[in-house]
């Protein structure tokens, strides 16, 4: 039978072609799954940068704190809106593609995360003015001299307090046998007394007489502070040589002073006045939280102070000589350490007073920077104001807060300021607002298929991918 080569050949060439075509298909539906992988990441991408556009504006605005509304429901359709927005936009049928799923989760990111709540302070503190913070090249020297006088002073008061309750309890009356010298030691007992009266009165911090007004409030929008629900307790007394750490909070402690009000700089439209205050202490009204900060700076005070006395020559002198004449029956060093301690305390409450009438107090004094005399300070607590030049500018009241804020820790330090910002933060229909109904970010998971159109495969089938991404504040 002859062959008919024409024919042949014909079909031979309808062959390759269509081999070449069917090949072609699968190379553009091949490109076309990199193509749609992209593309499925770009609509993700510009769906979650649009919720995220949707941050609290009250927060940003006073703040610089971003955050979202962190229900799932809420943000897993509005990925949904945009997603399919964007697969609307008319394109190429090679790349047409329907979405399957897509879900949003908060979880990882929740609003009470100290942590997360930590880095975008971080971040809104780059952008504060630096000329004046106190622990810049200084600030290992102030930390230093303020630890070492706090160790100093508690190891001297622990060695003096045995031999003062001692002598407190009663001293020997007995005198000579033939009676001599009973009336000499019991002017000595009487002055000893008196005078270790005055140190237990000096001693102690004195109550603040002003009385502030705001605090808390006291229905159930407080059991919702960030405080109440981490269980973050308040606290009193800050001052401690083992707590006070290095100087690695600046960026946080910088950016609480800049936007919370305190003693010497009081802001409007605040909850509380002494926010700053709050936040070392996290008691629940202005005058509870002032009256521990002019403790703990009494305590401050008084020892570097002490630390002063028993460093400059002509104080010592005077302290010496007293102790020796008016407490002969106290061994020595106890009785310089007494006498001391009550001028140190006298000292102290004025600079207290100097600091909360914004006057500057250096934390290492020099002679000139001392106000009271060691015969005054025996008799009064009550310093005679006057004119003077501090020699060093730092020791403001803002500086003396920095160095507390220093001994908070950071867990206490950051649930604190987020009650203040939710306490004065409300959203746009006045709606109270709550950390606890926010997050820093979400995971967004969608599913996409794409109909198969290469020759052979039936119309149902279809390529499916699926994309995960993570949106968050940065």
């Amino acid at each position: 039978m002859p062959v008919n080569r024409k024919g042949f050949s014909s079909l031979y060439i309808i062959m390759i072609l269509s081999s070449l075509a069917f090949l072609i298909l699968v190379l553009i539906e091949g490109a076309s799954g990199f193509a749609l992988r992209s593309r499925a990441e770009g609509i993700c991408m510009l769906a979650g940068e649009s919720i995220l556009s949707e941050y609290q504006r009250s927060l940003w605005g006073r703040y610089g704190i971003f955050a979202v509304r962190a229900s799932n429901e809420r943000l897993t359709a509005l990925a949904d809106f945009y997603i399919e927005g964007n697969l609307a936009v008319e394109g190429d049928n090679i790349l047409r593609m329907t979405k399957v799923s897509c879900r949003a989760d908060s979880q990882e990111y929740p609003g009470l995360d100290g942590e997360q709540f930590a880095v975008q302070i971080r971040q809104a503190a780059a952008f504060l003015a630096a000329e004046d913070l106190l622990f810049d090249a200084q600030s290992e020297s102030i930390c230093s001299d303020v630890r070492e006088a706090l160790t100093w002073s508690e190891a001297r008061r622990s060695t003096a307090e045995e031999e003062i309750r001692h002598t407190e309890e009663g001293p020997s009356d007995s005198g000579s046998p033939d009676g001599s010298g009973e009336e000499e030691q019991a002017e000595e007992v009487a002055a000893m007394r008196s005078l270790l009266k005055r140190y237990r009165e000096a001693d102690e911090p004195r109550e603040n007489g002003n009385v502030r007004q705001k605090a808390l409030p006291c229905d159930g929008a407080a059991d919702g502070l960030p405080t109440r629900l981490l269980g973050i307790p308040s606290q009193k007394m800050l001052l401690s040589s083992s707590v006070l750490p290095h100087p690695f909070a600046l960026p946080e402690n910088e950016y609480i002073l800049a936007k919370c009000s305190y003693a010497t700089c009081l802001l409007e439209s605040c909850a509380l006045d002494l926010e700053a205050e709050y936040v070392l202490f996290g008691l629940p009204s202005d005058s509870e939280n002032e009256q521990e900060v002019r403790n703990s700076l009494f305590w401050l005070r008084s020892a570097l102070n002490l630390s002063h006395i028993y460093a400059d020559s002509g104080k010592k002198a005077q302290v010496s000589a007293l102790a020796a004449s008016v407490l002969t029956l106290i061994p020595l060093p106890v009785a310089e350490f007494i006498v001391a301690g009550i001028w140190a305390a006298v000292e102290a409450r004025n600079d207290v007073e100097l600091l909360f009438d914004g006057e500057v107090v250096p934390f290492v004094k020099t002679a000139a920077d001392w106000a009271s005399g060691l015969d005054g300070a025996l008799s009064r607590d009550a310093v005679p104001r006057g004119a003077r030049e501090p020699s060093s500018g730092i020791g403001t009241y803002k500086d003396y807060l920095r160095l507390l804020l220093l001994m908070v820790p950071a867990d206490r330090k950051r649930a604190r300021l987020m009650d203040v910002m939710q306490l004065n933060i409300a959203g746009p229909e006045g709606d109270p607002f709550n950390f606890r109904a926010y997050a820093y970010g979400f995971t967004l998971e969608a599913s996409f298929d794409k109909r198969m159109r290469l020759p052979g495969y039936r119309a149902g089938n279809s390529r499916k991918g699926s994309v995960r991404q993570e949106h968050v504040y940065r």
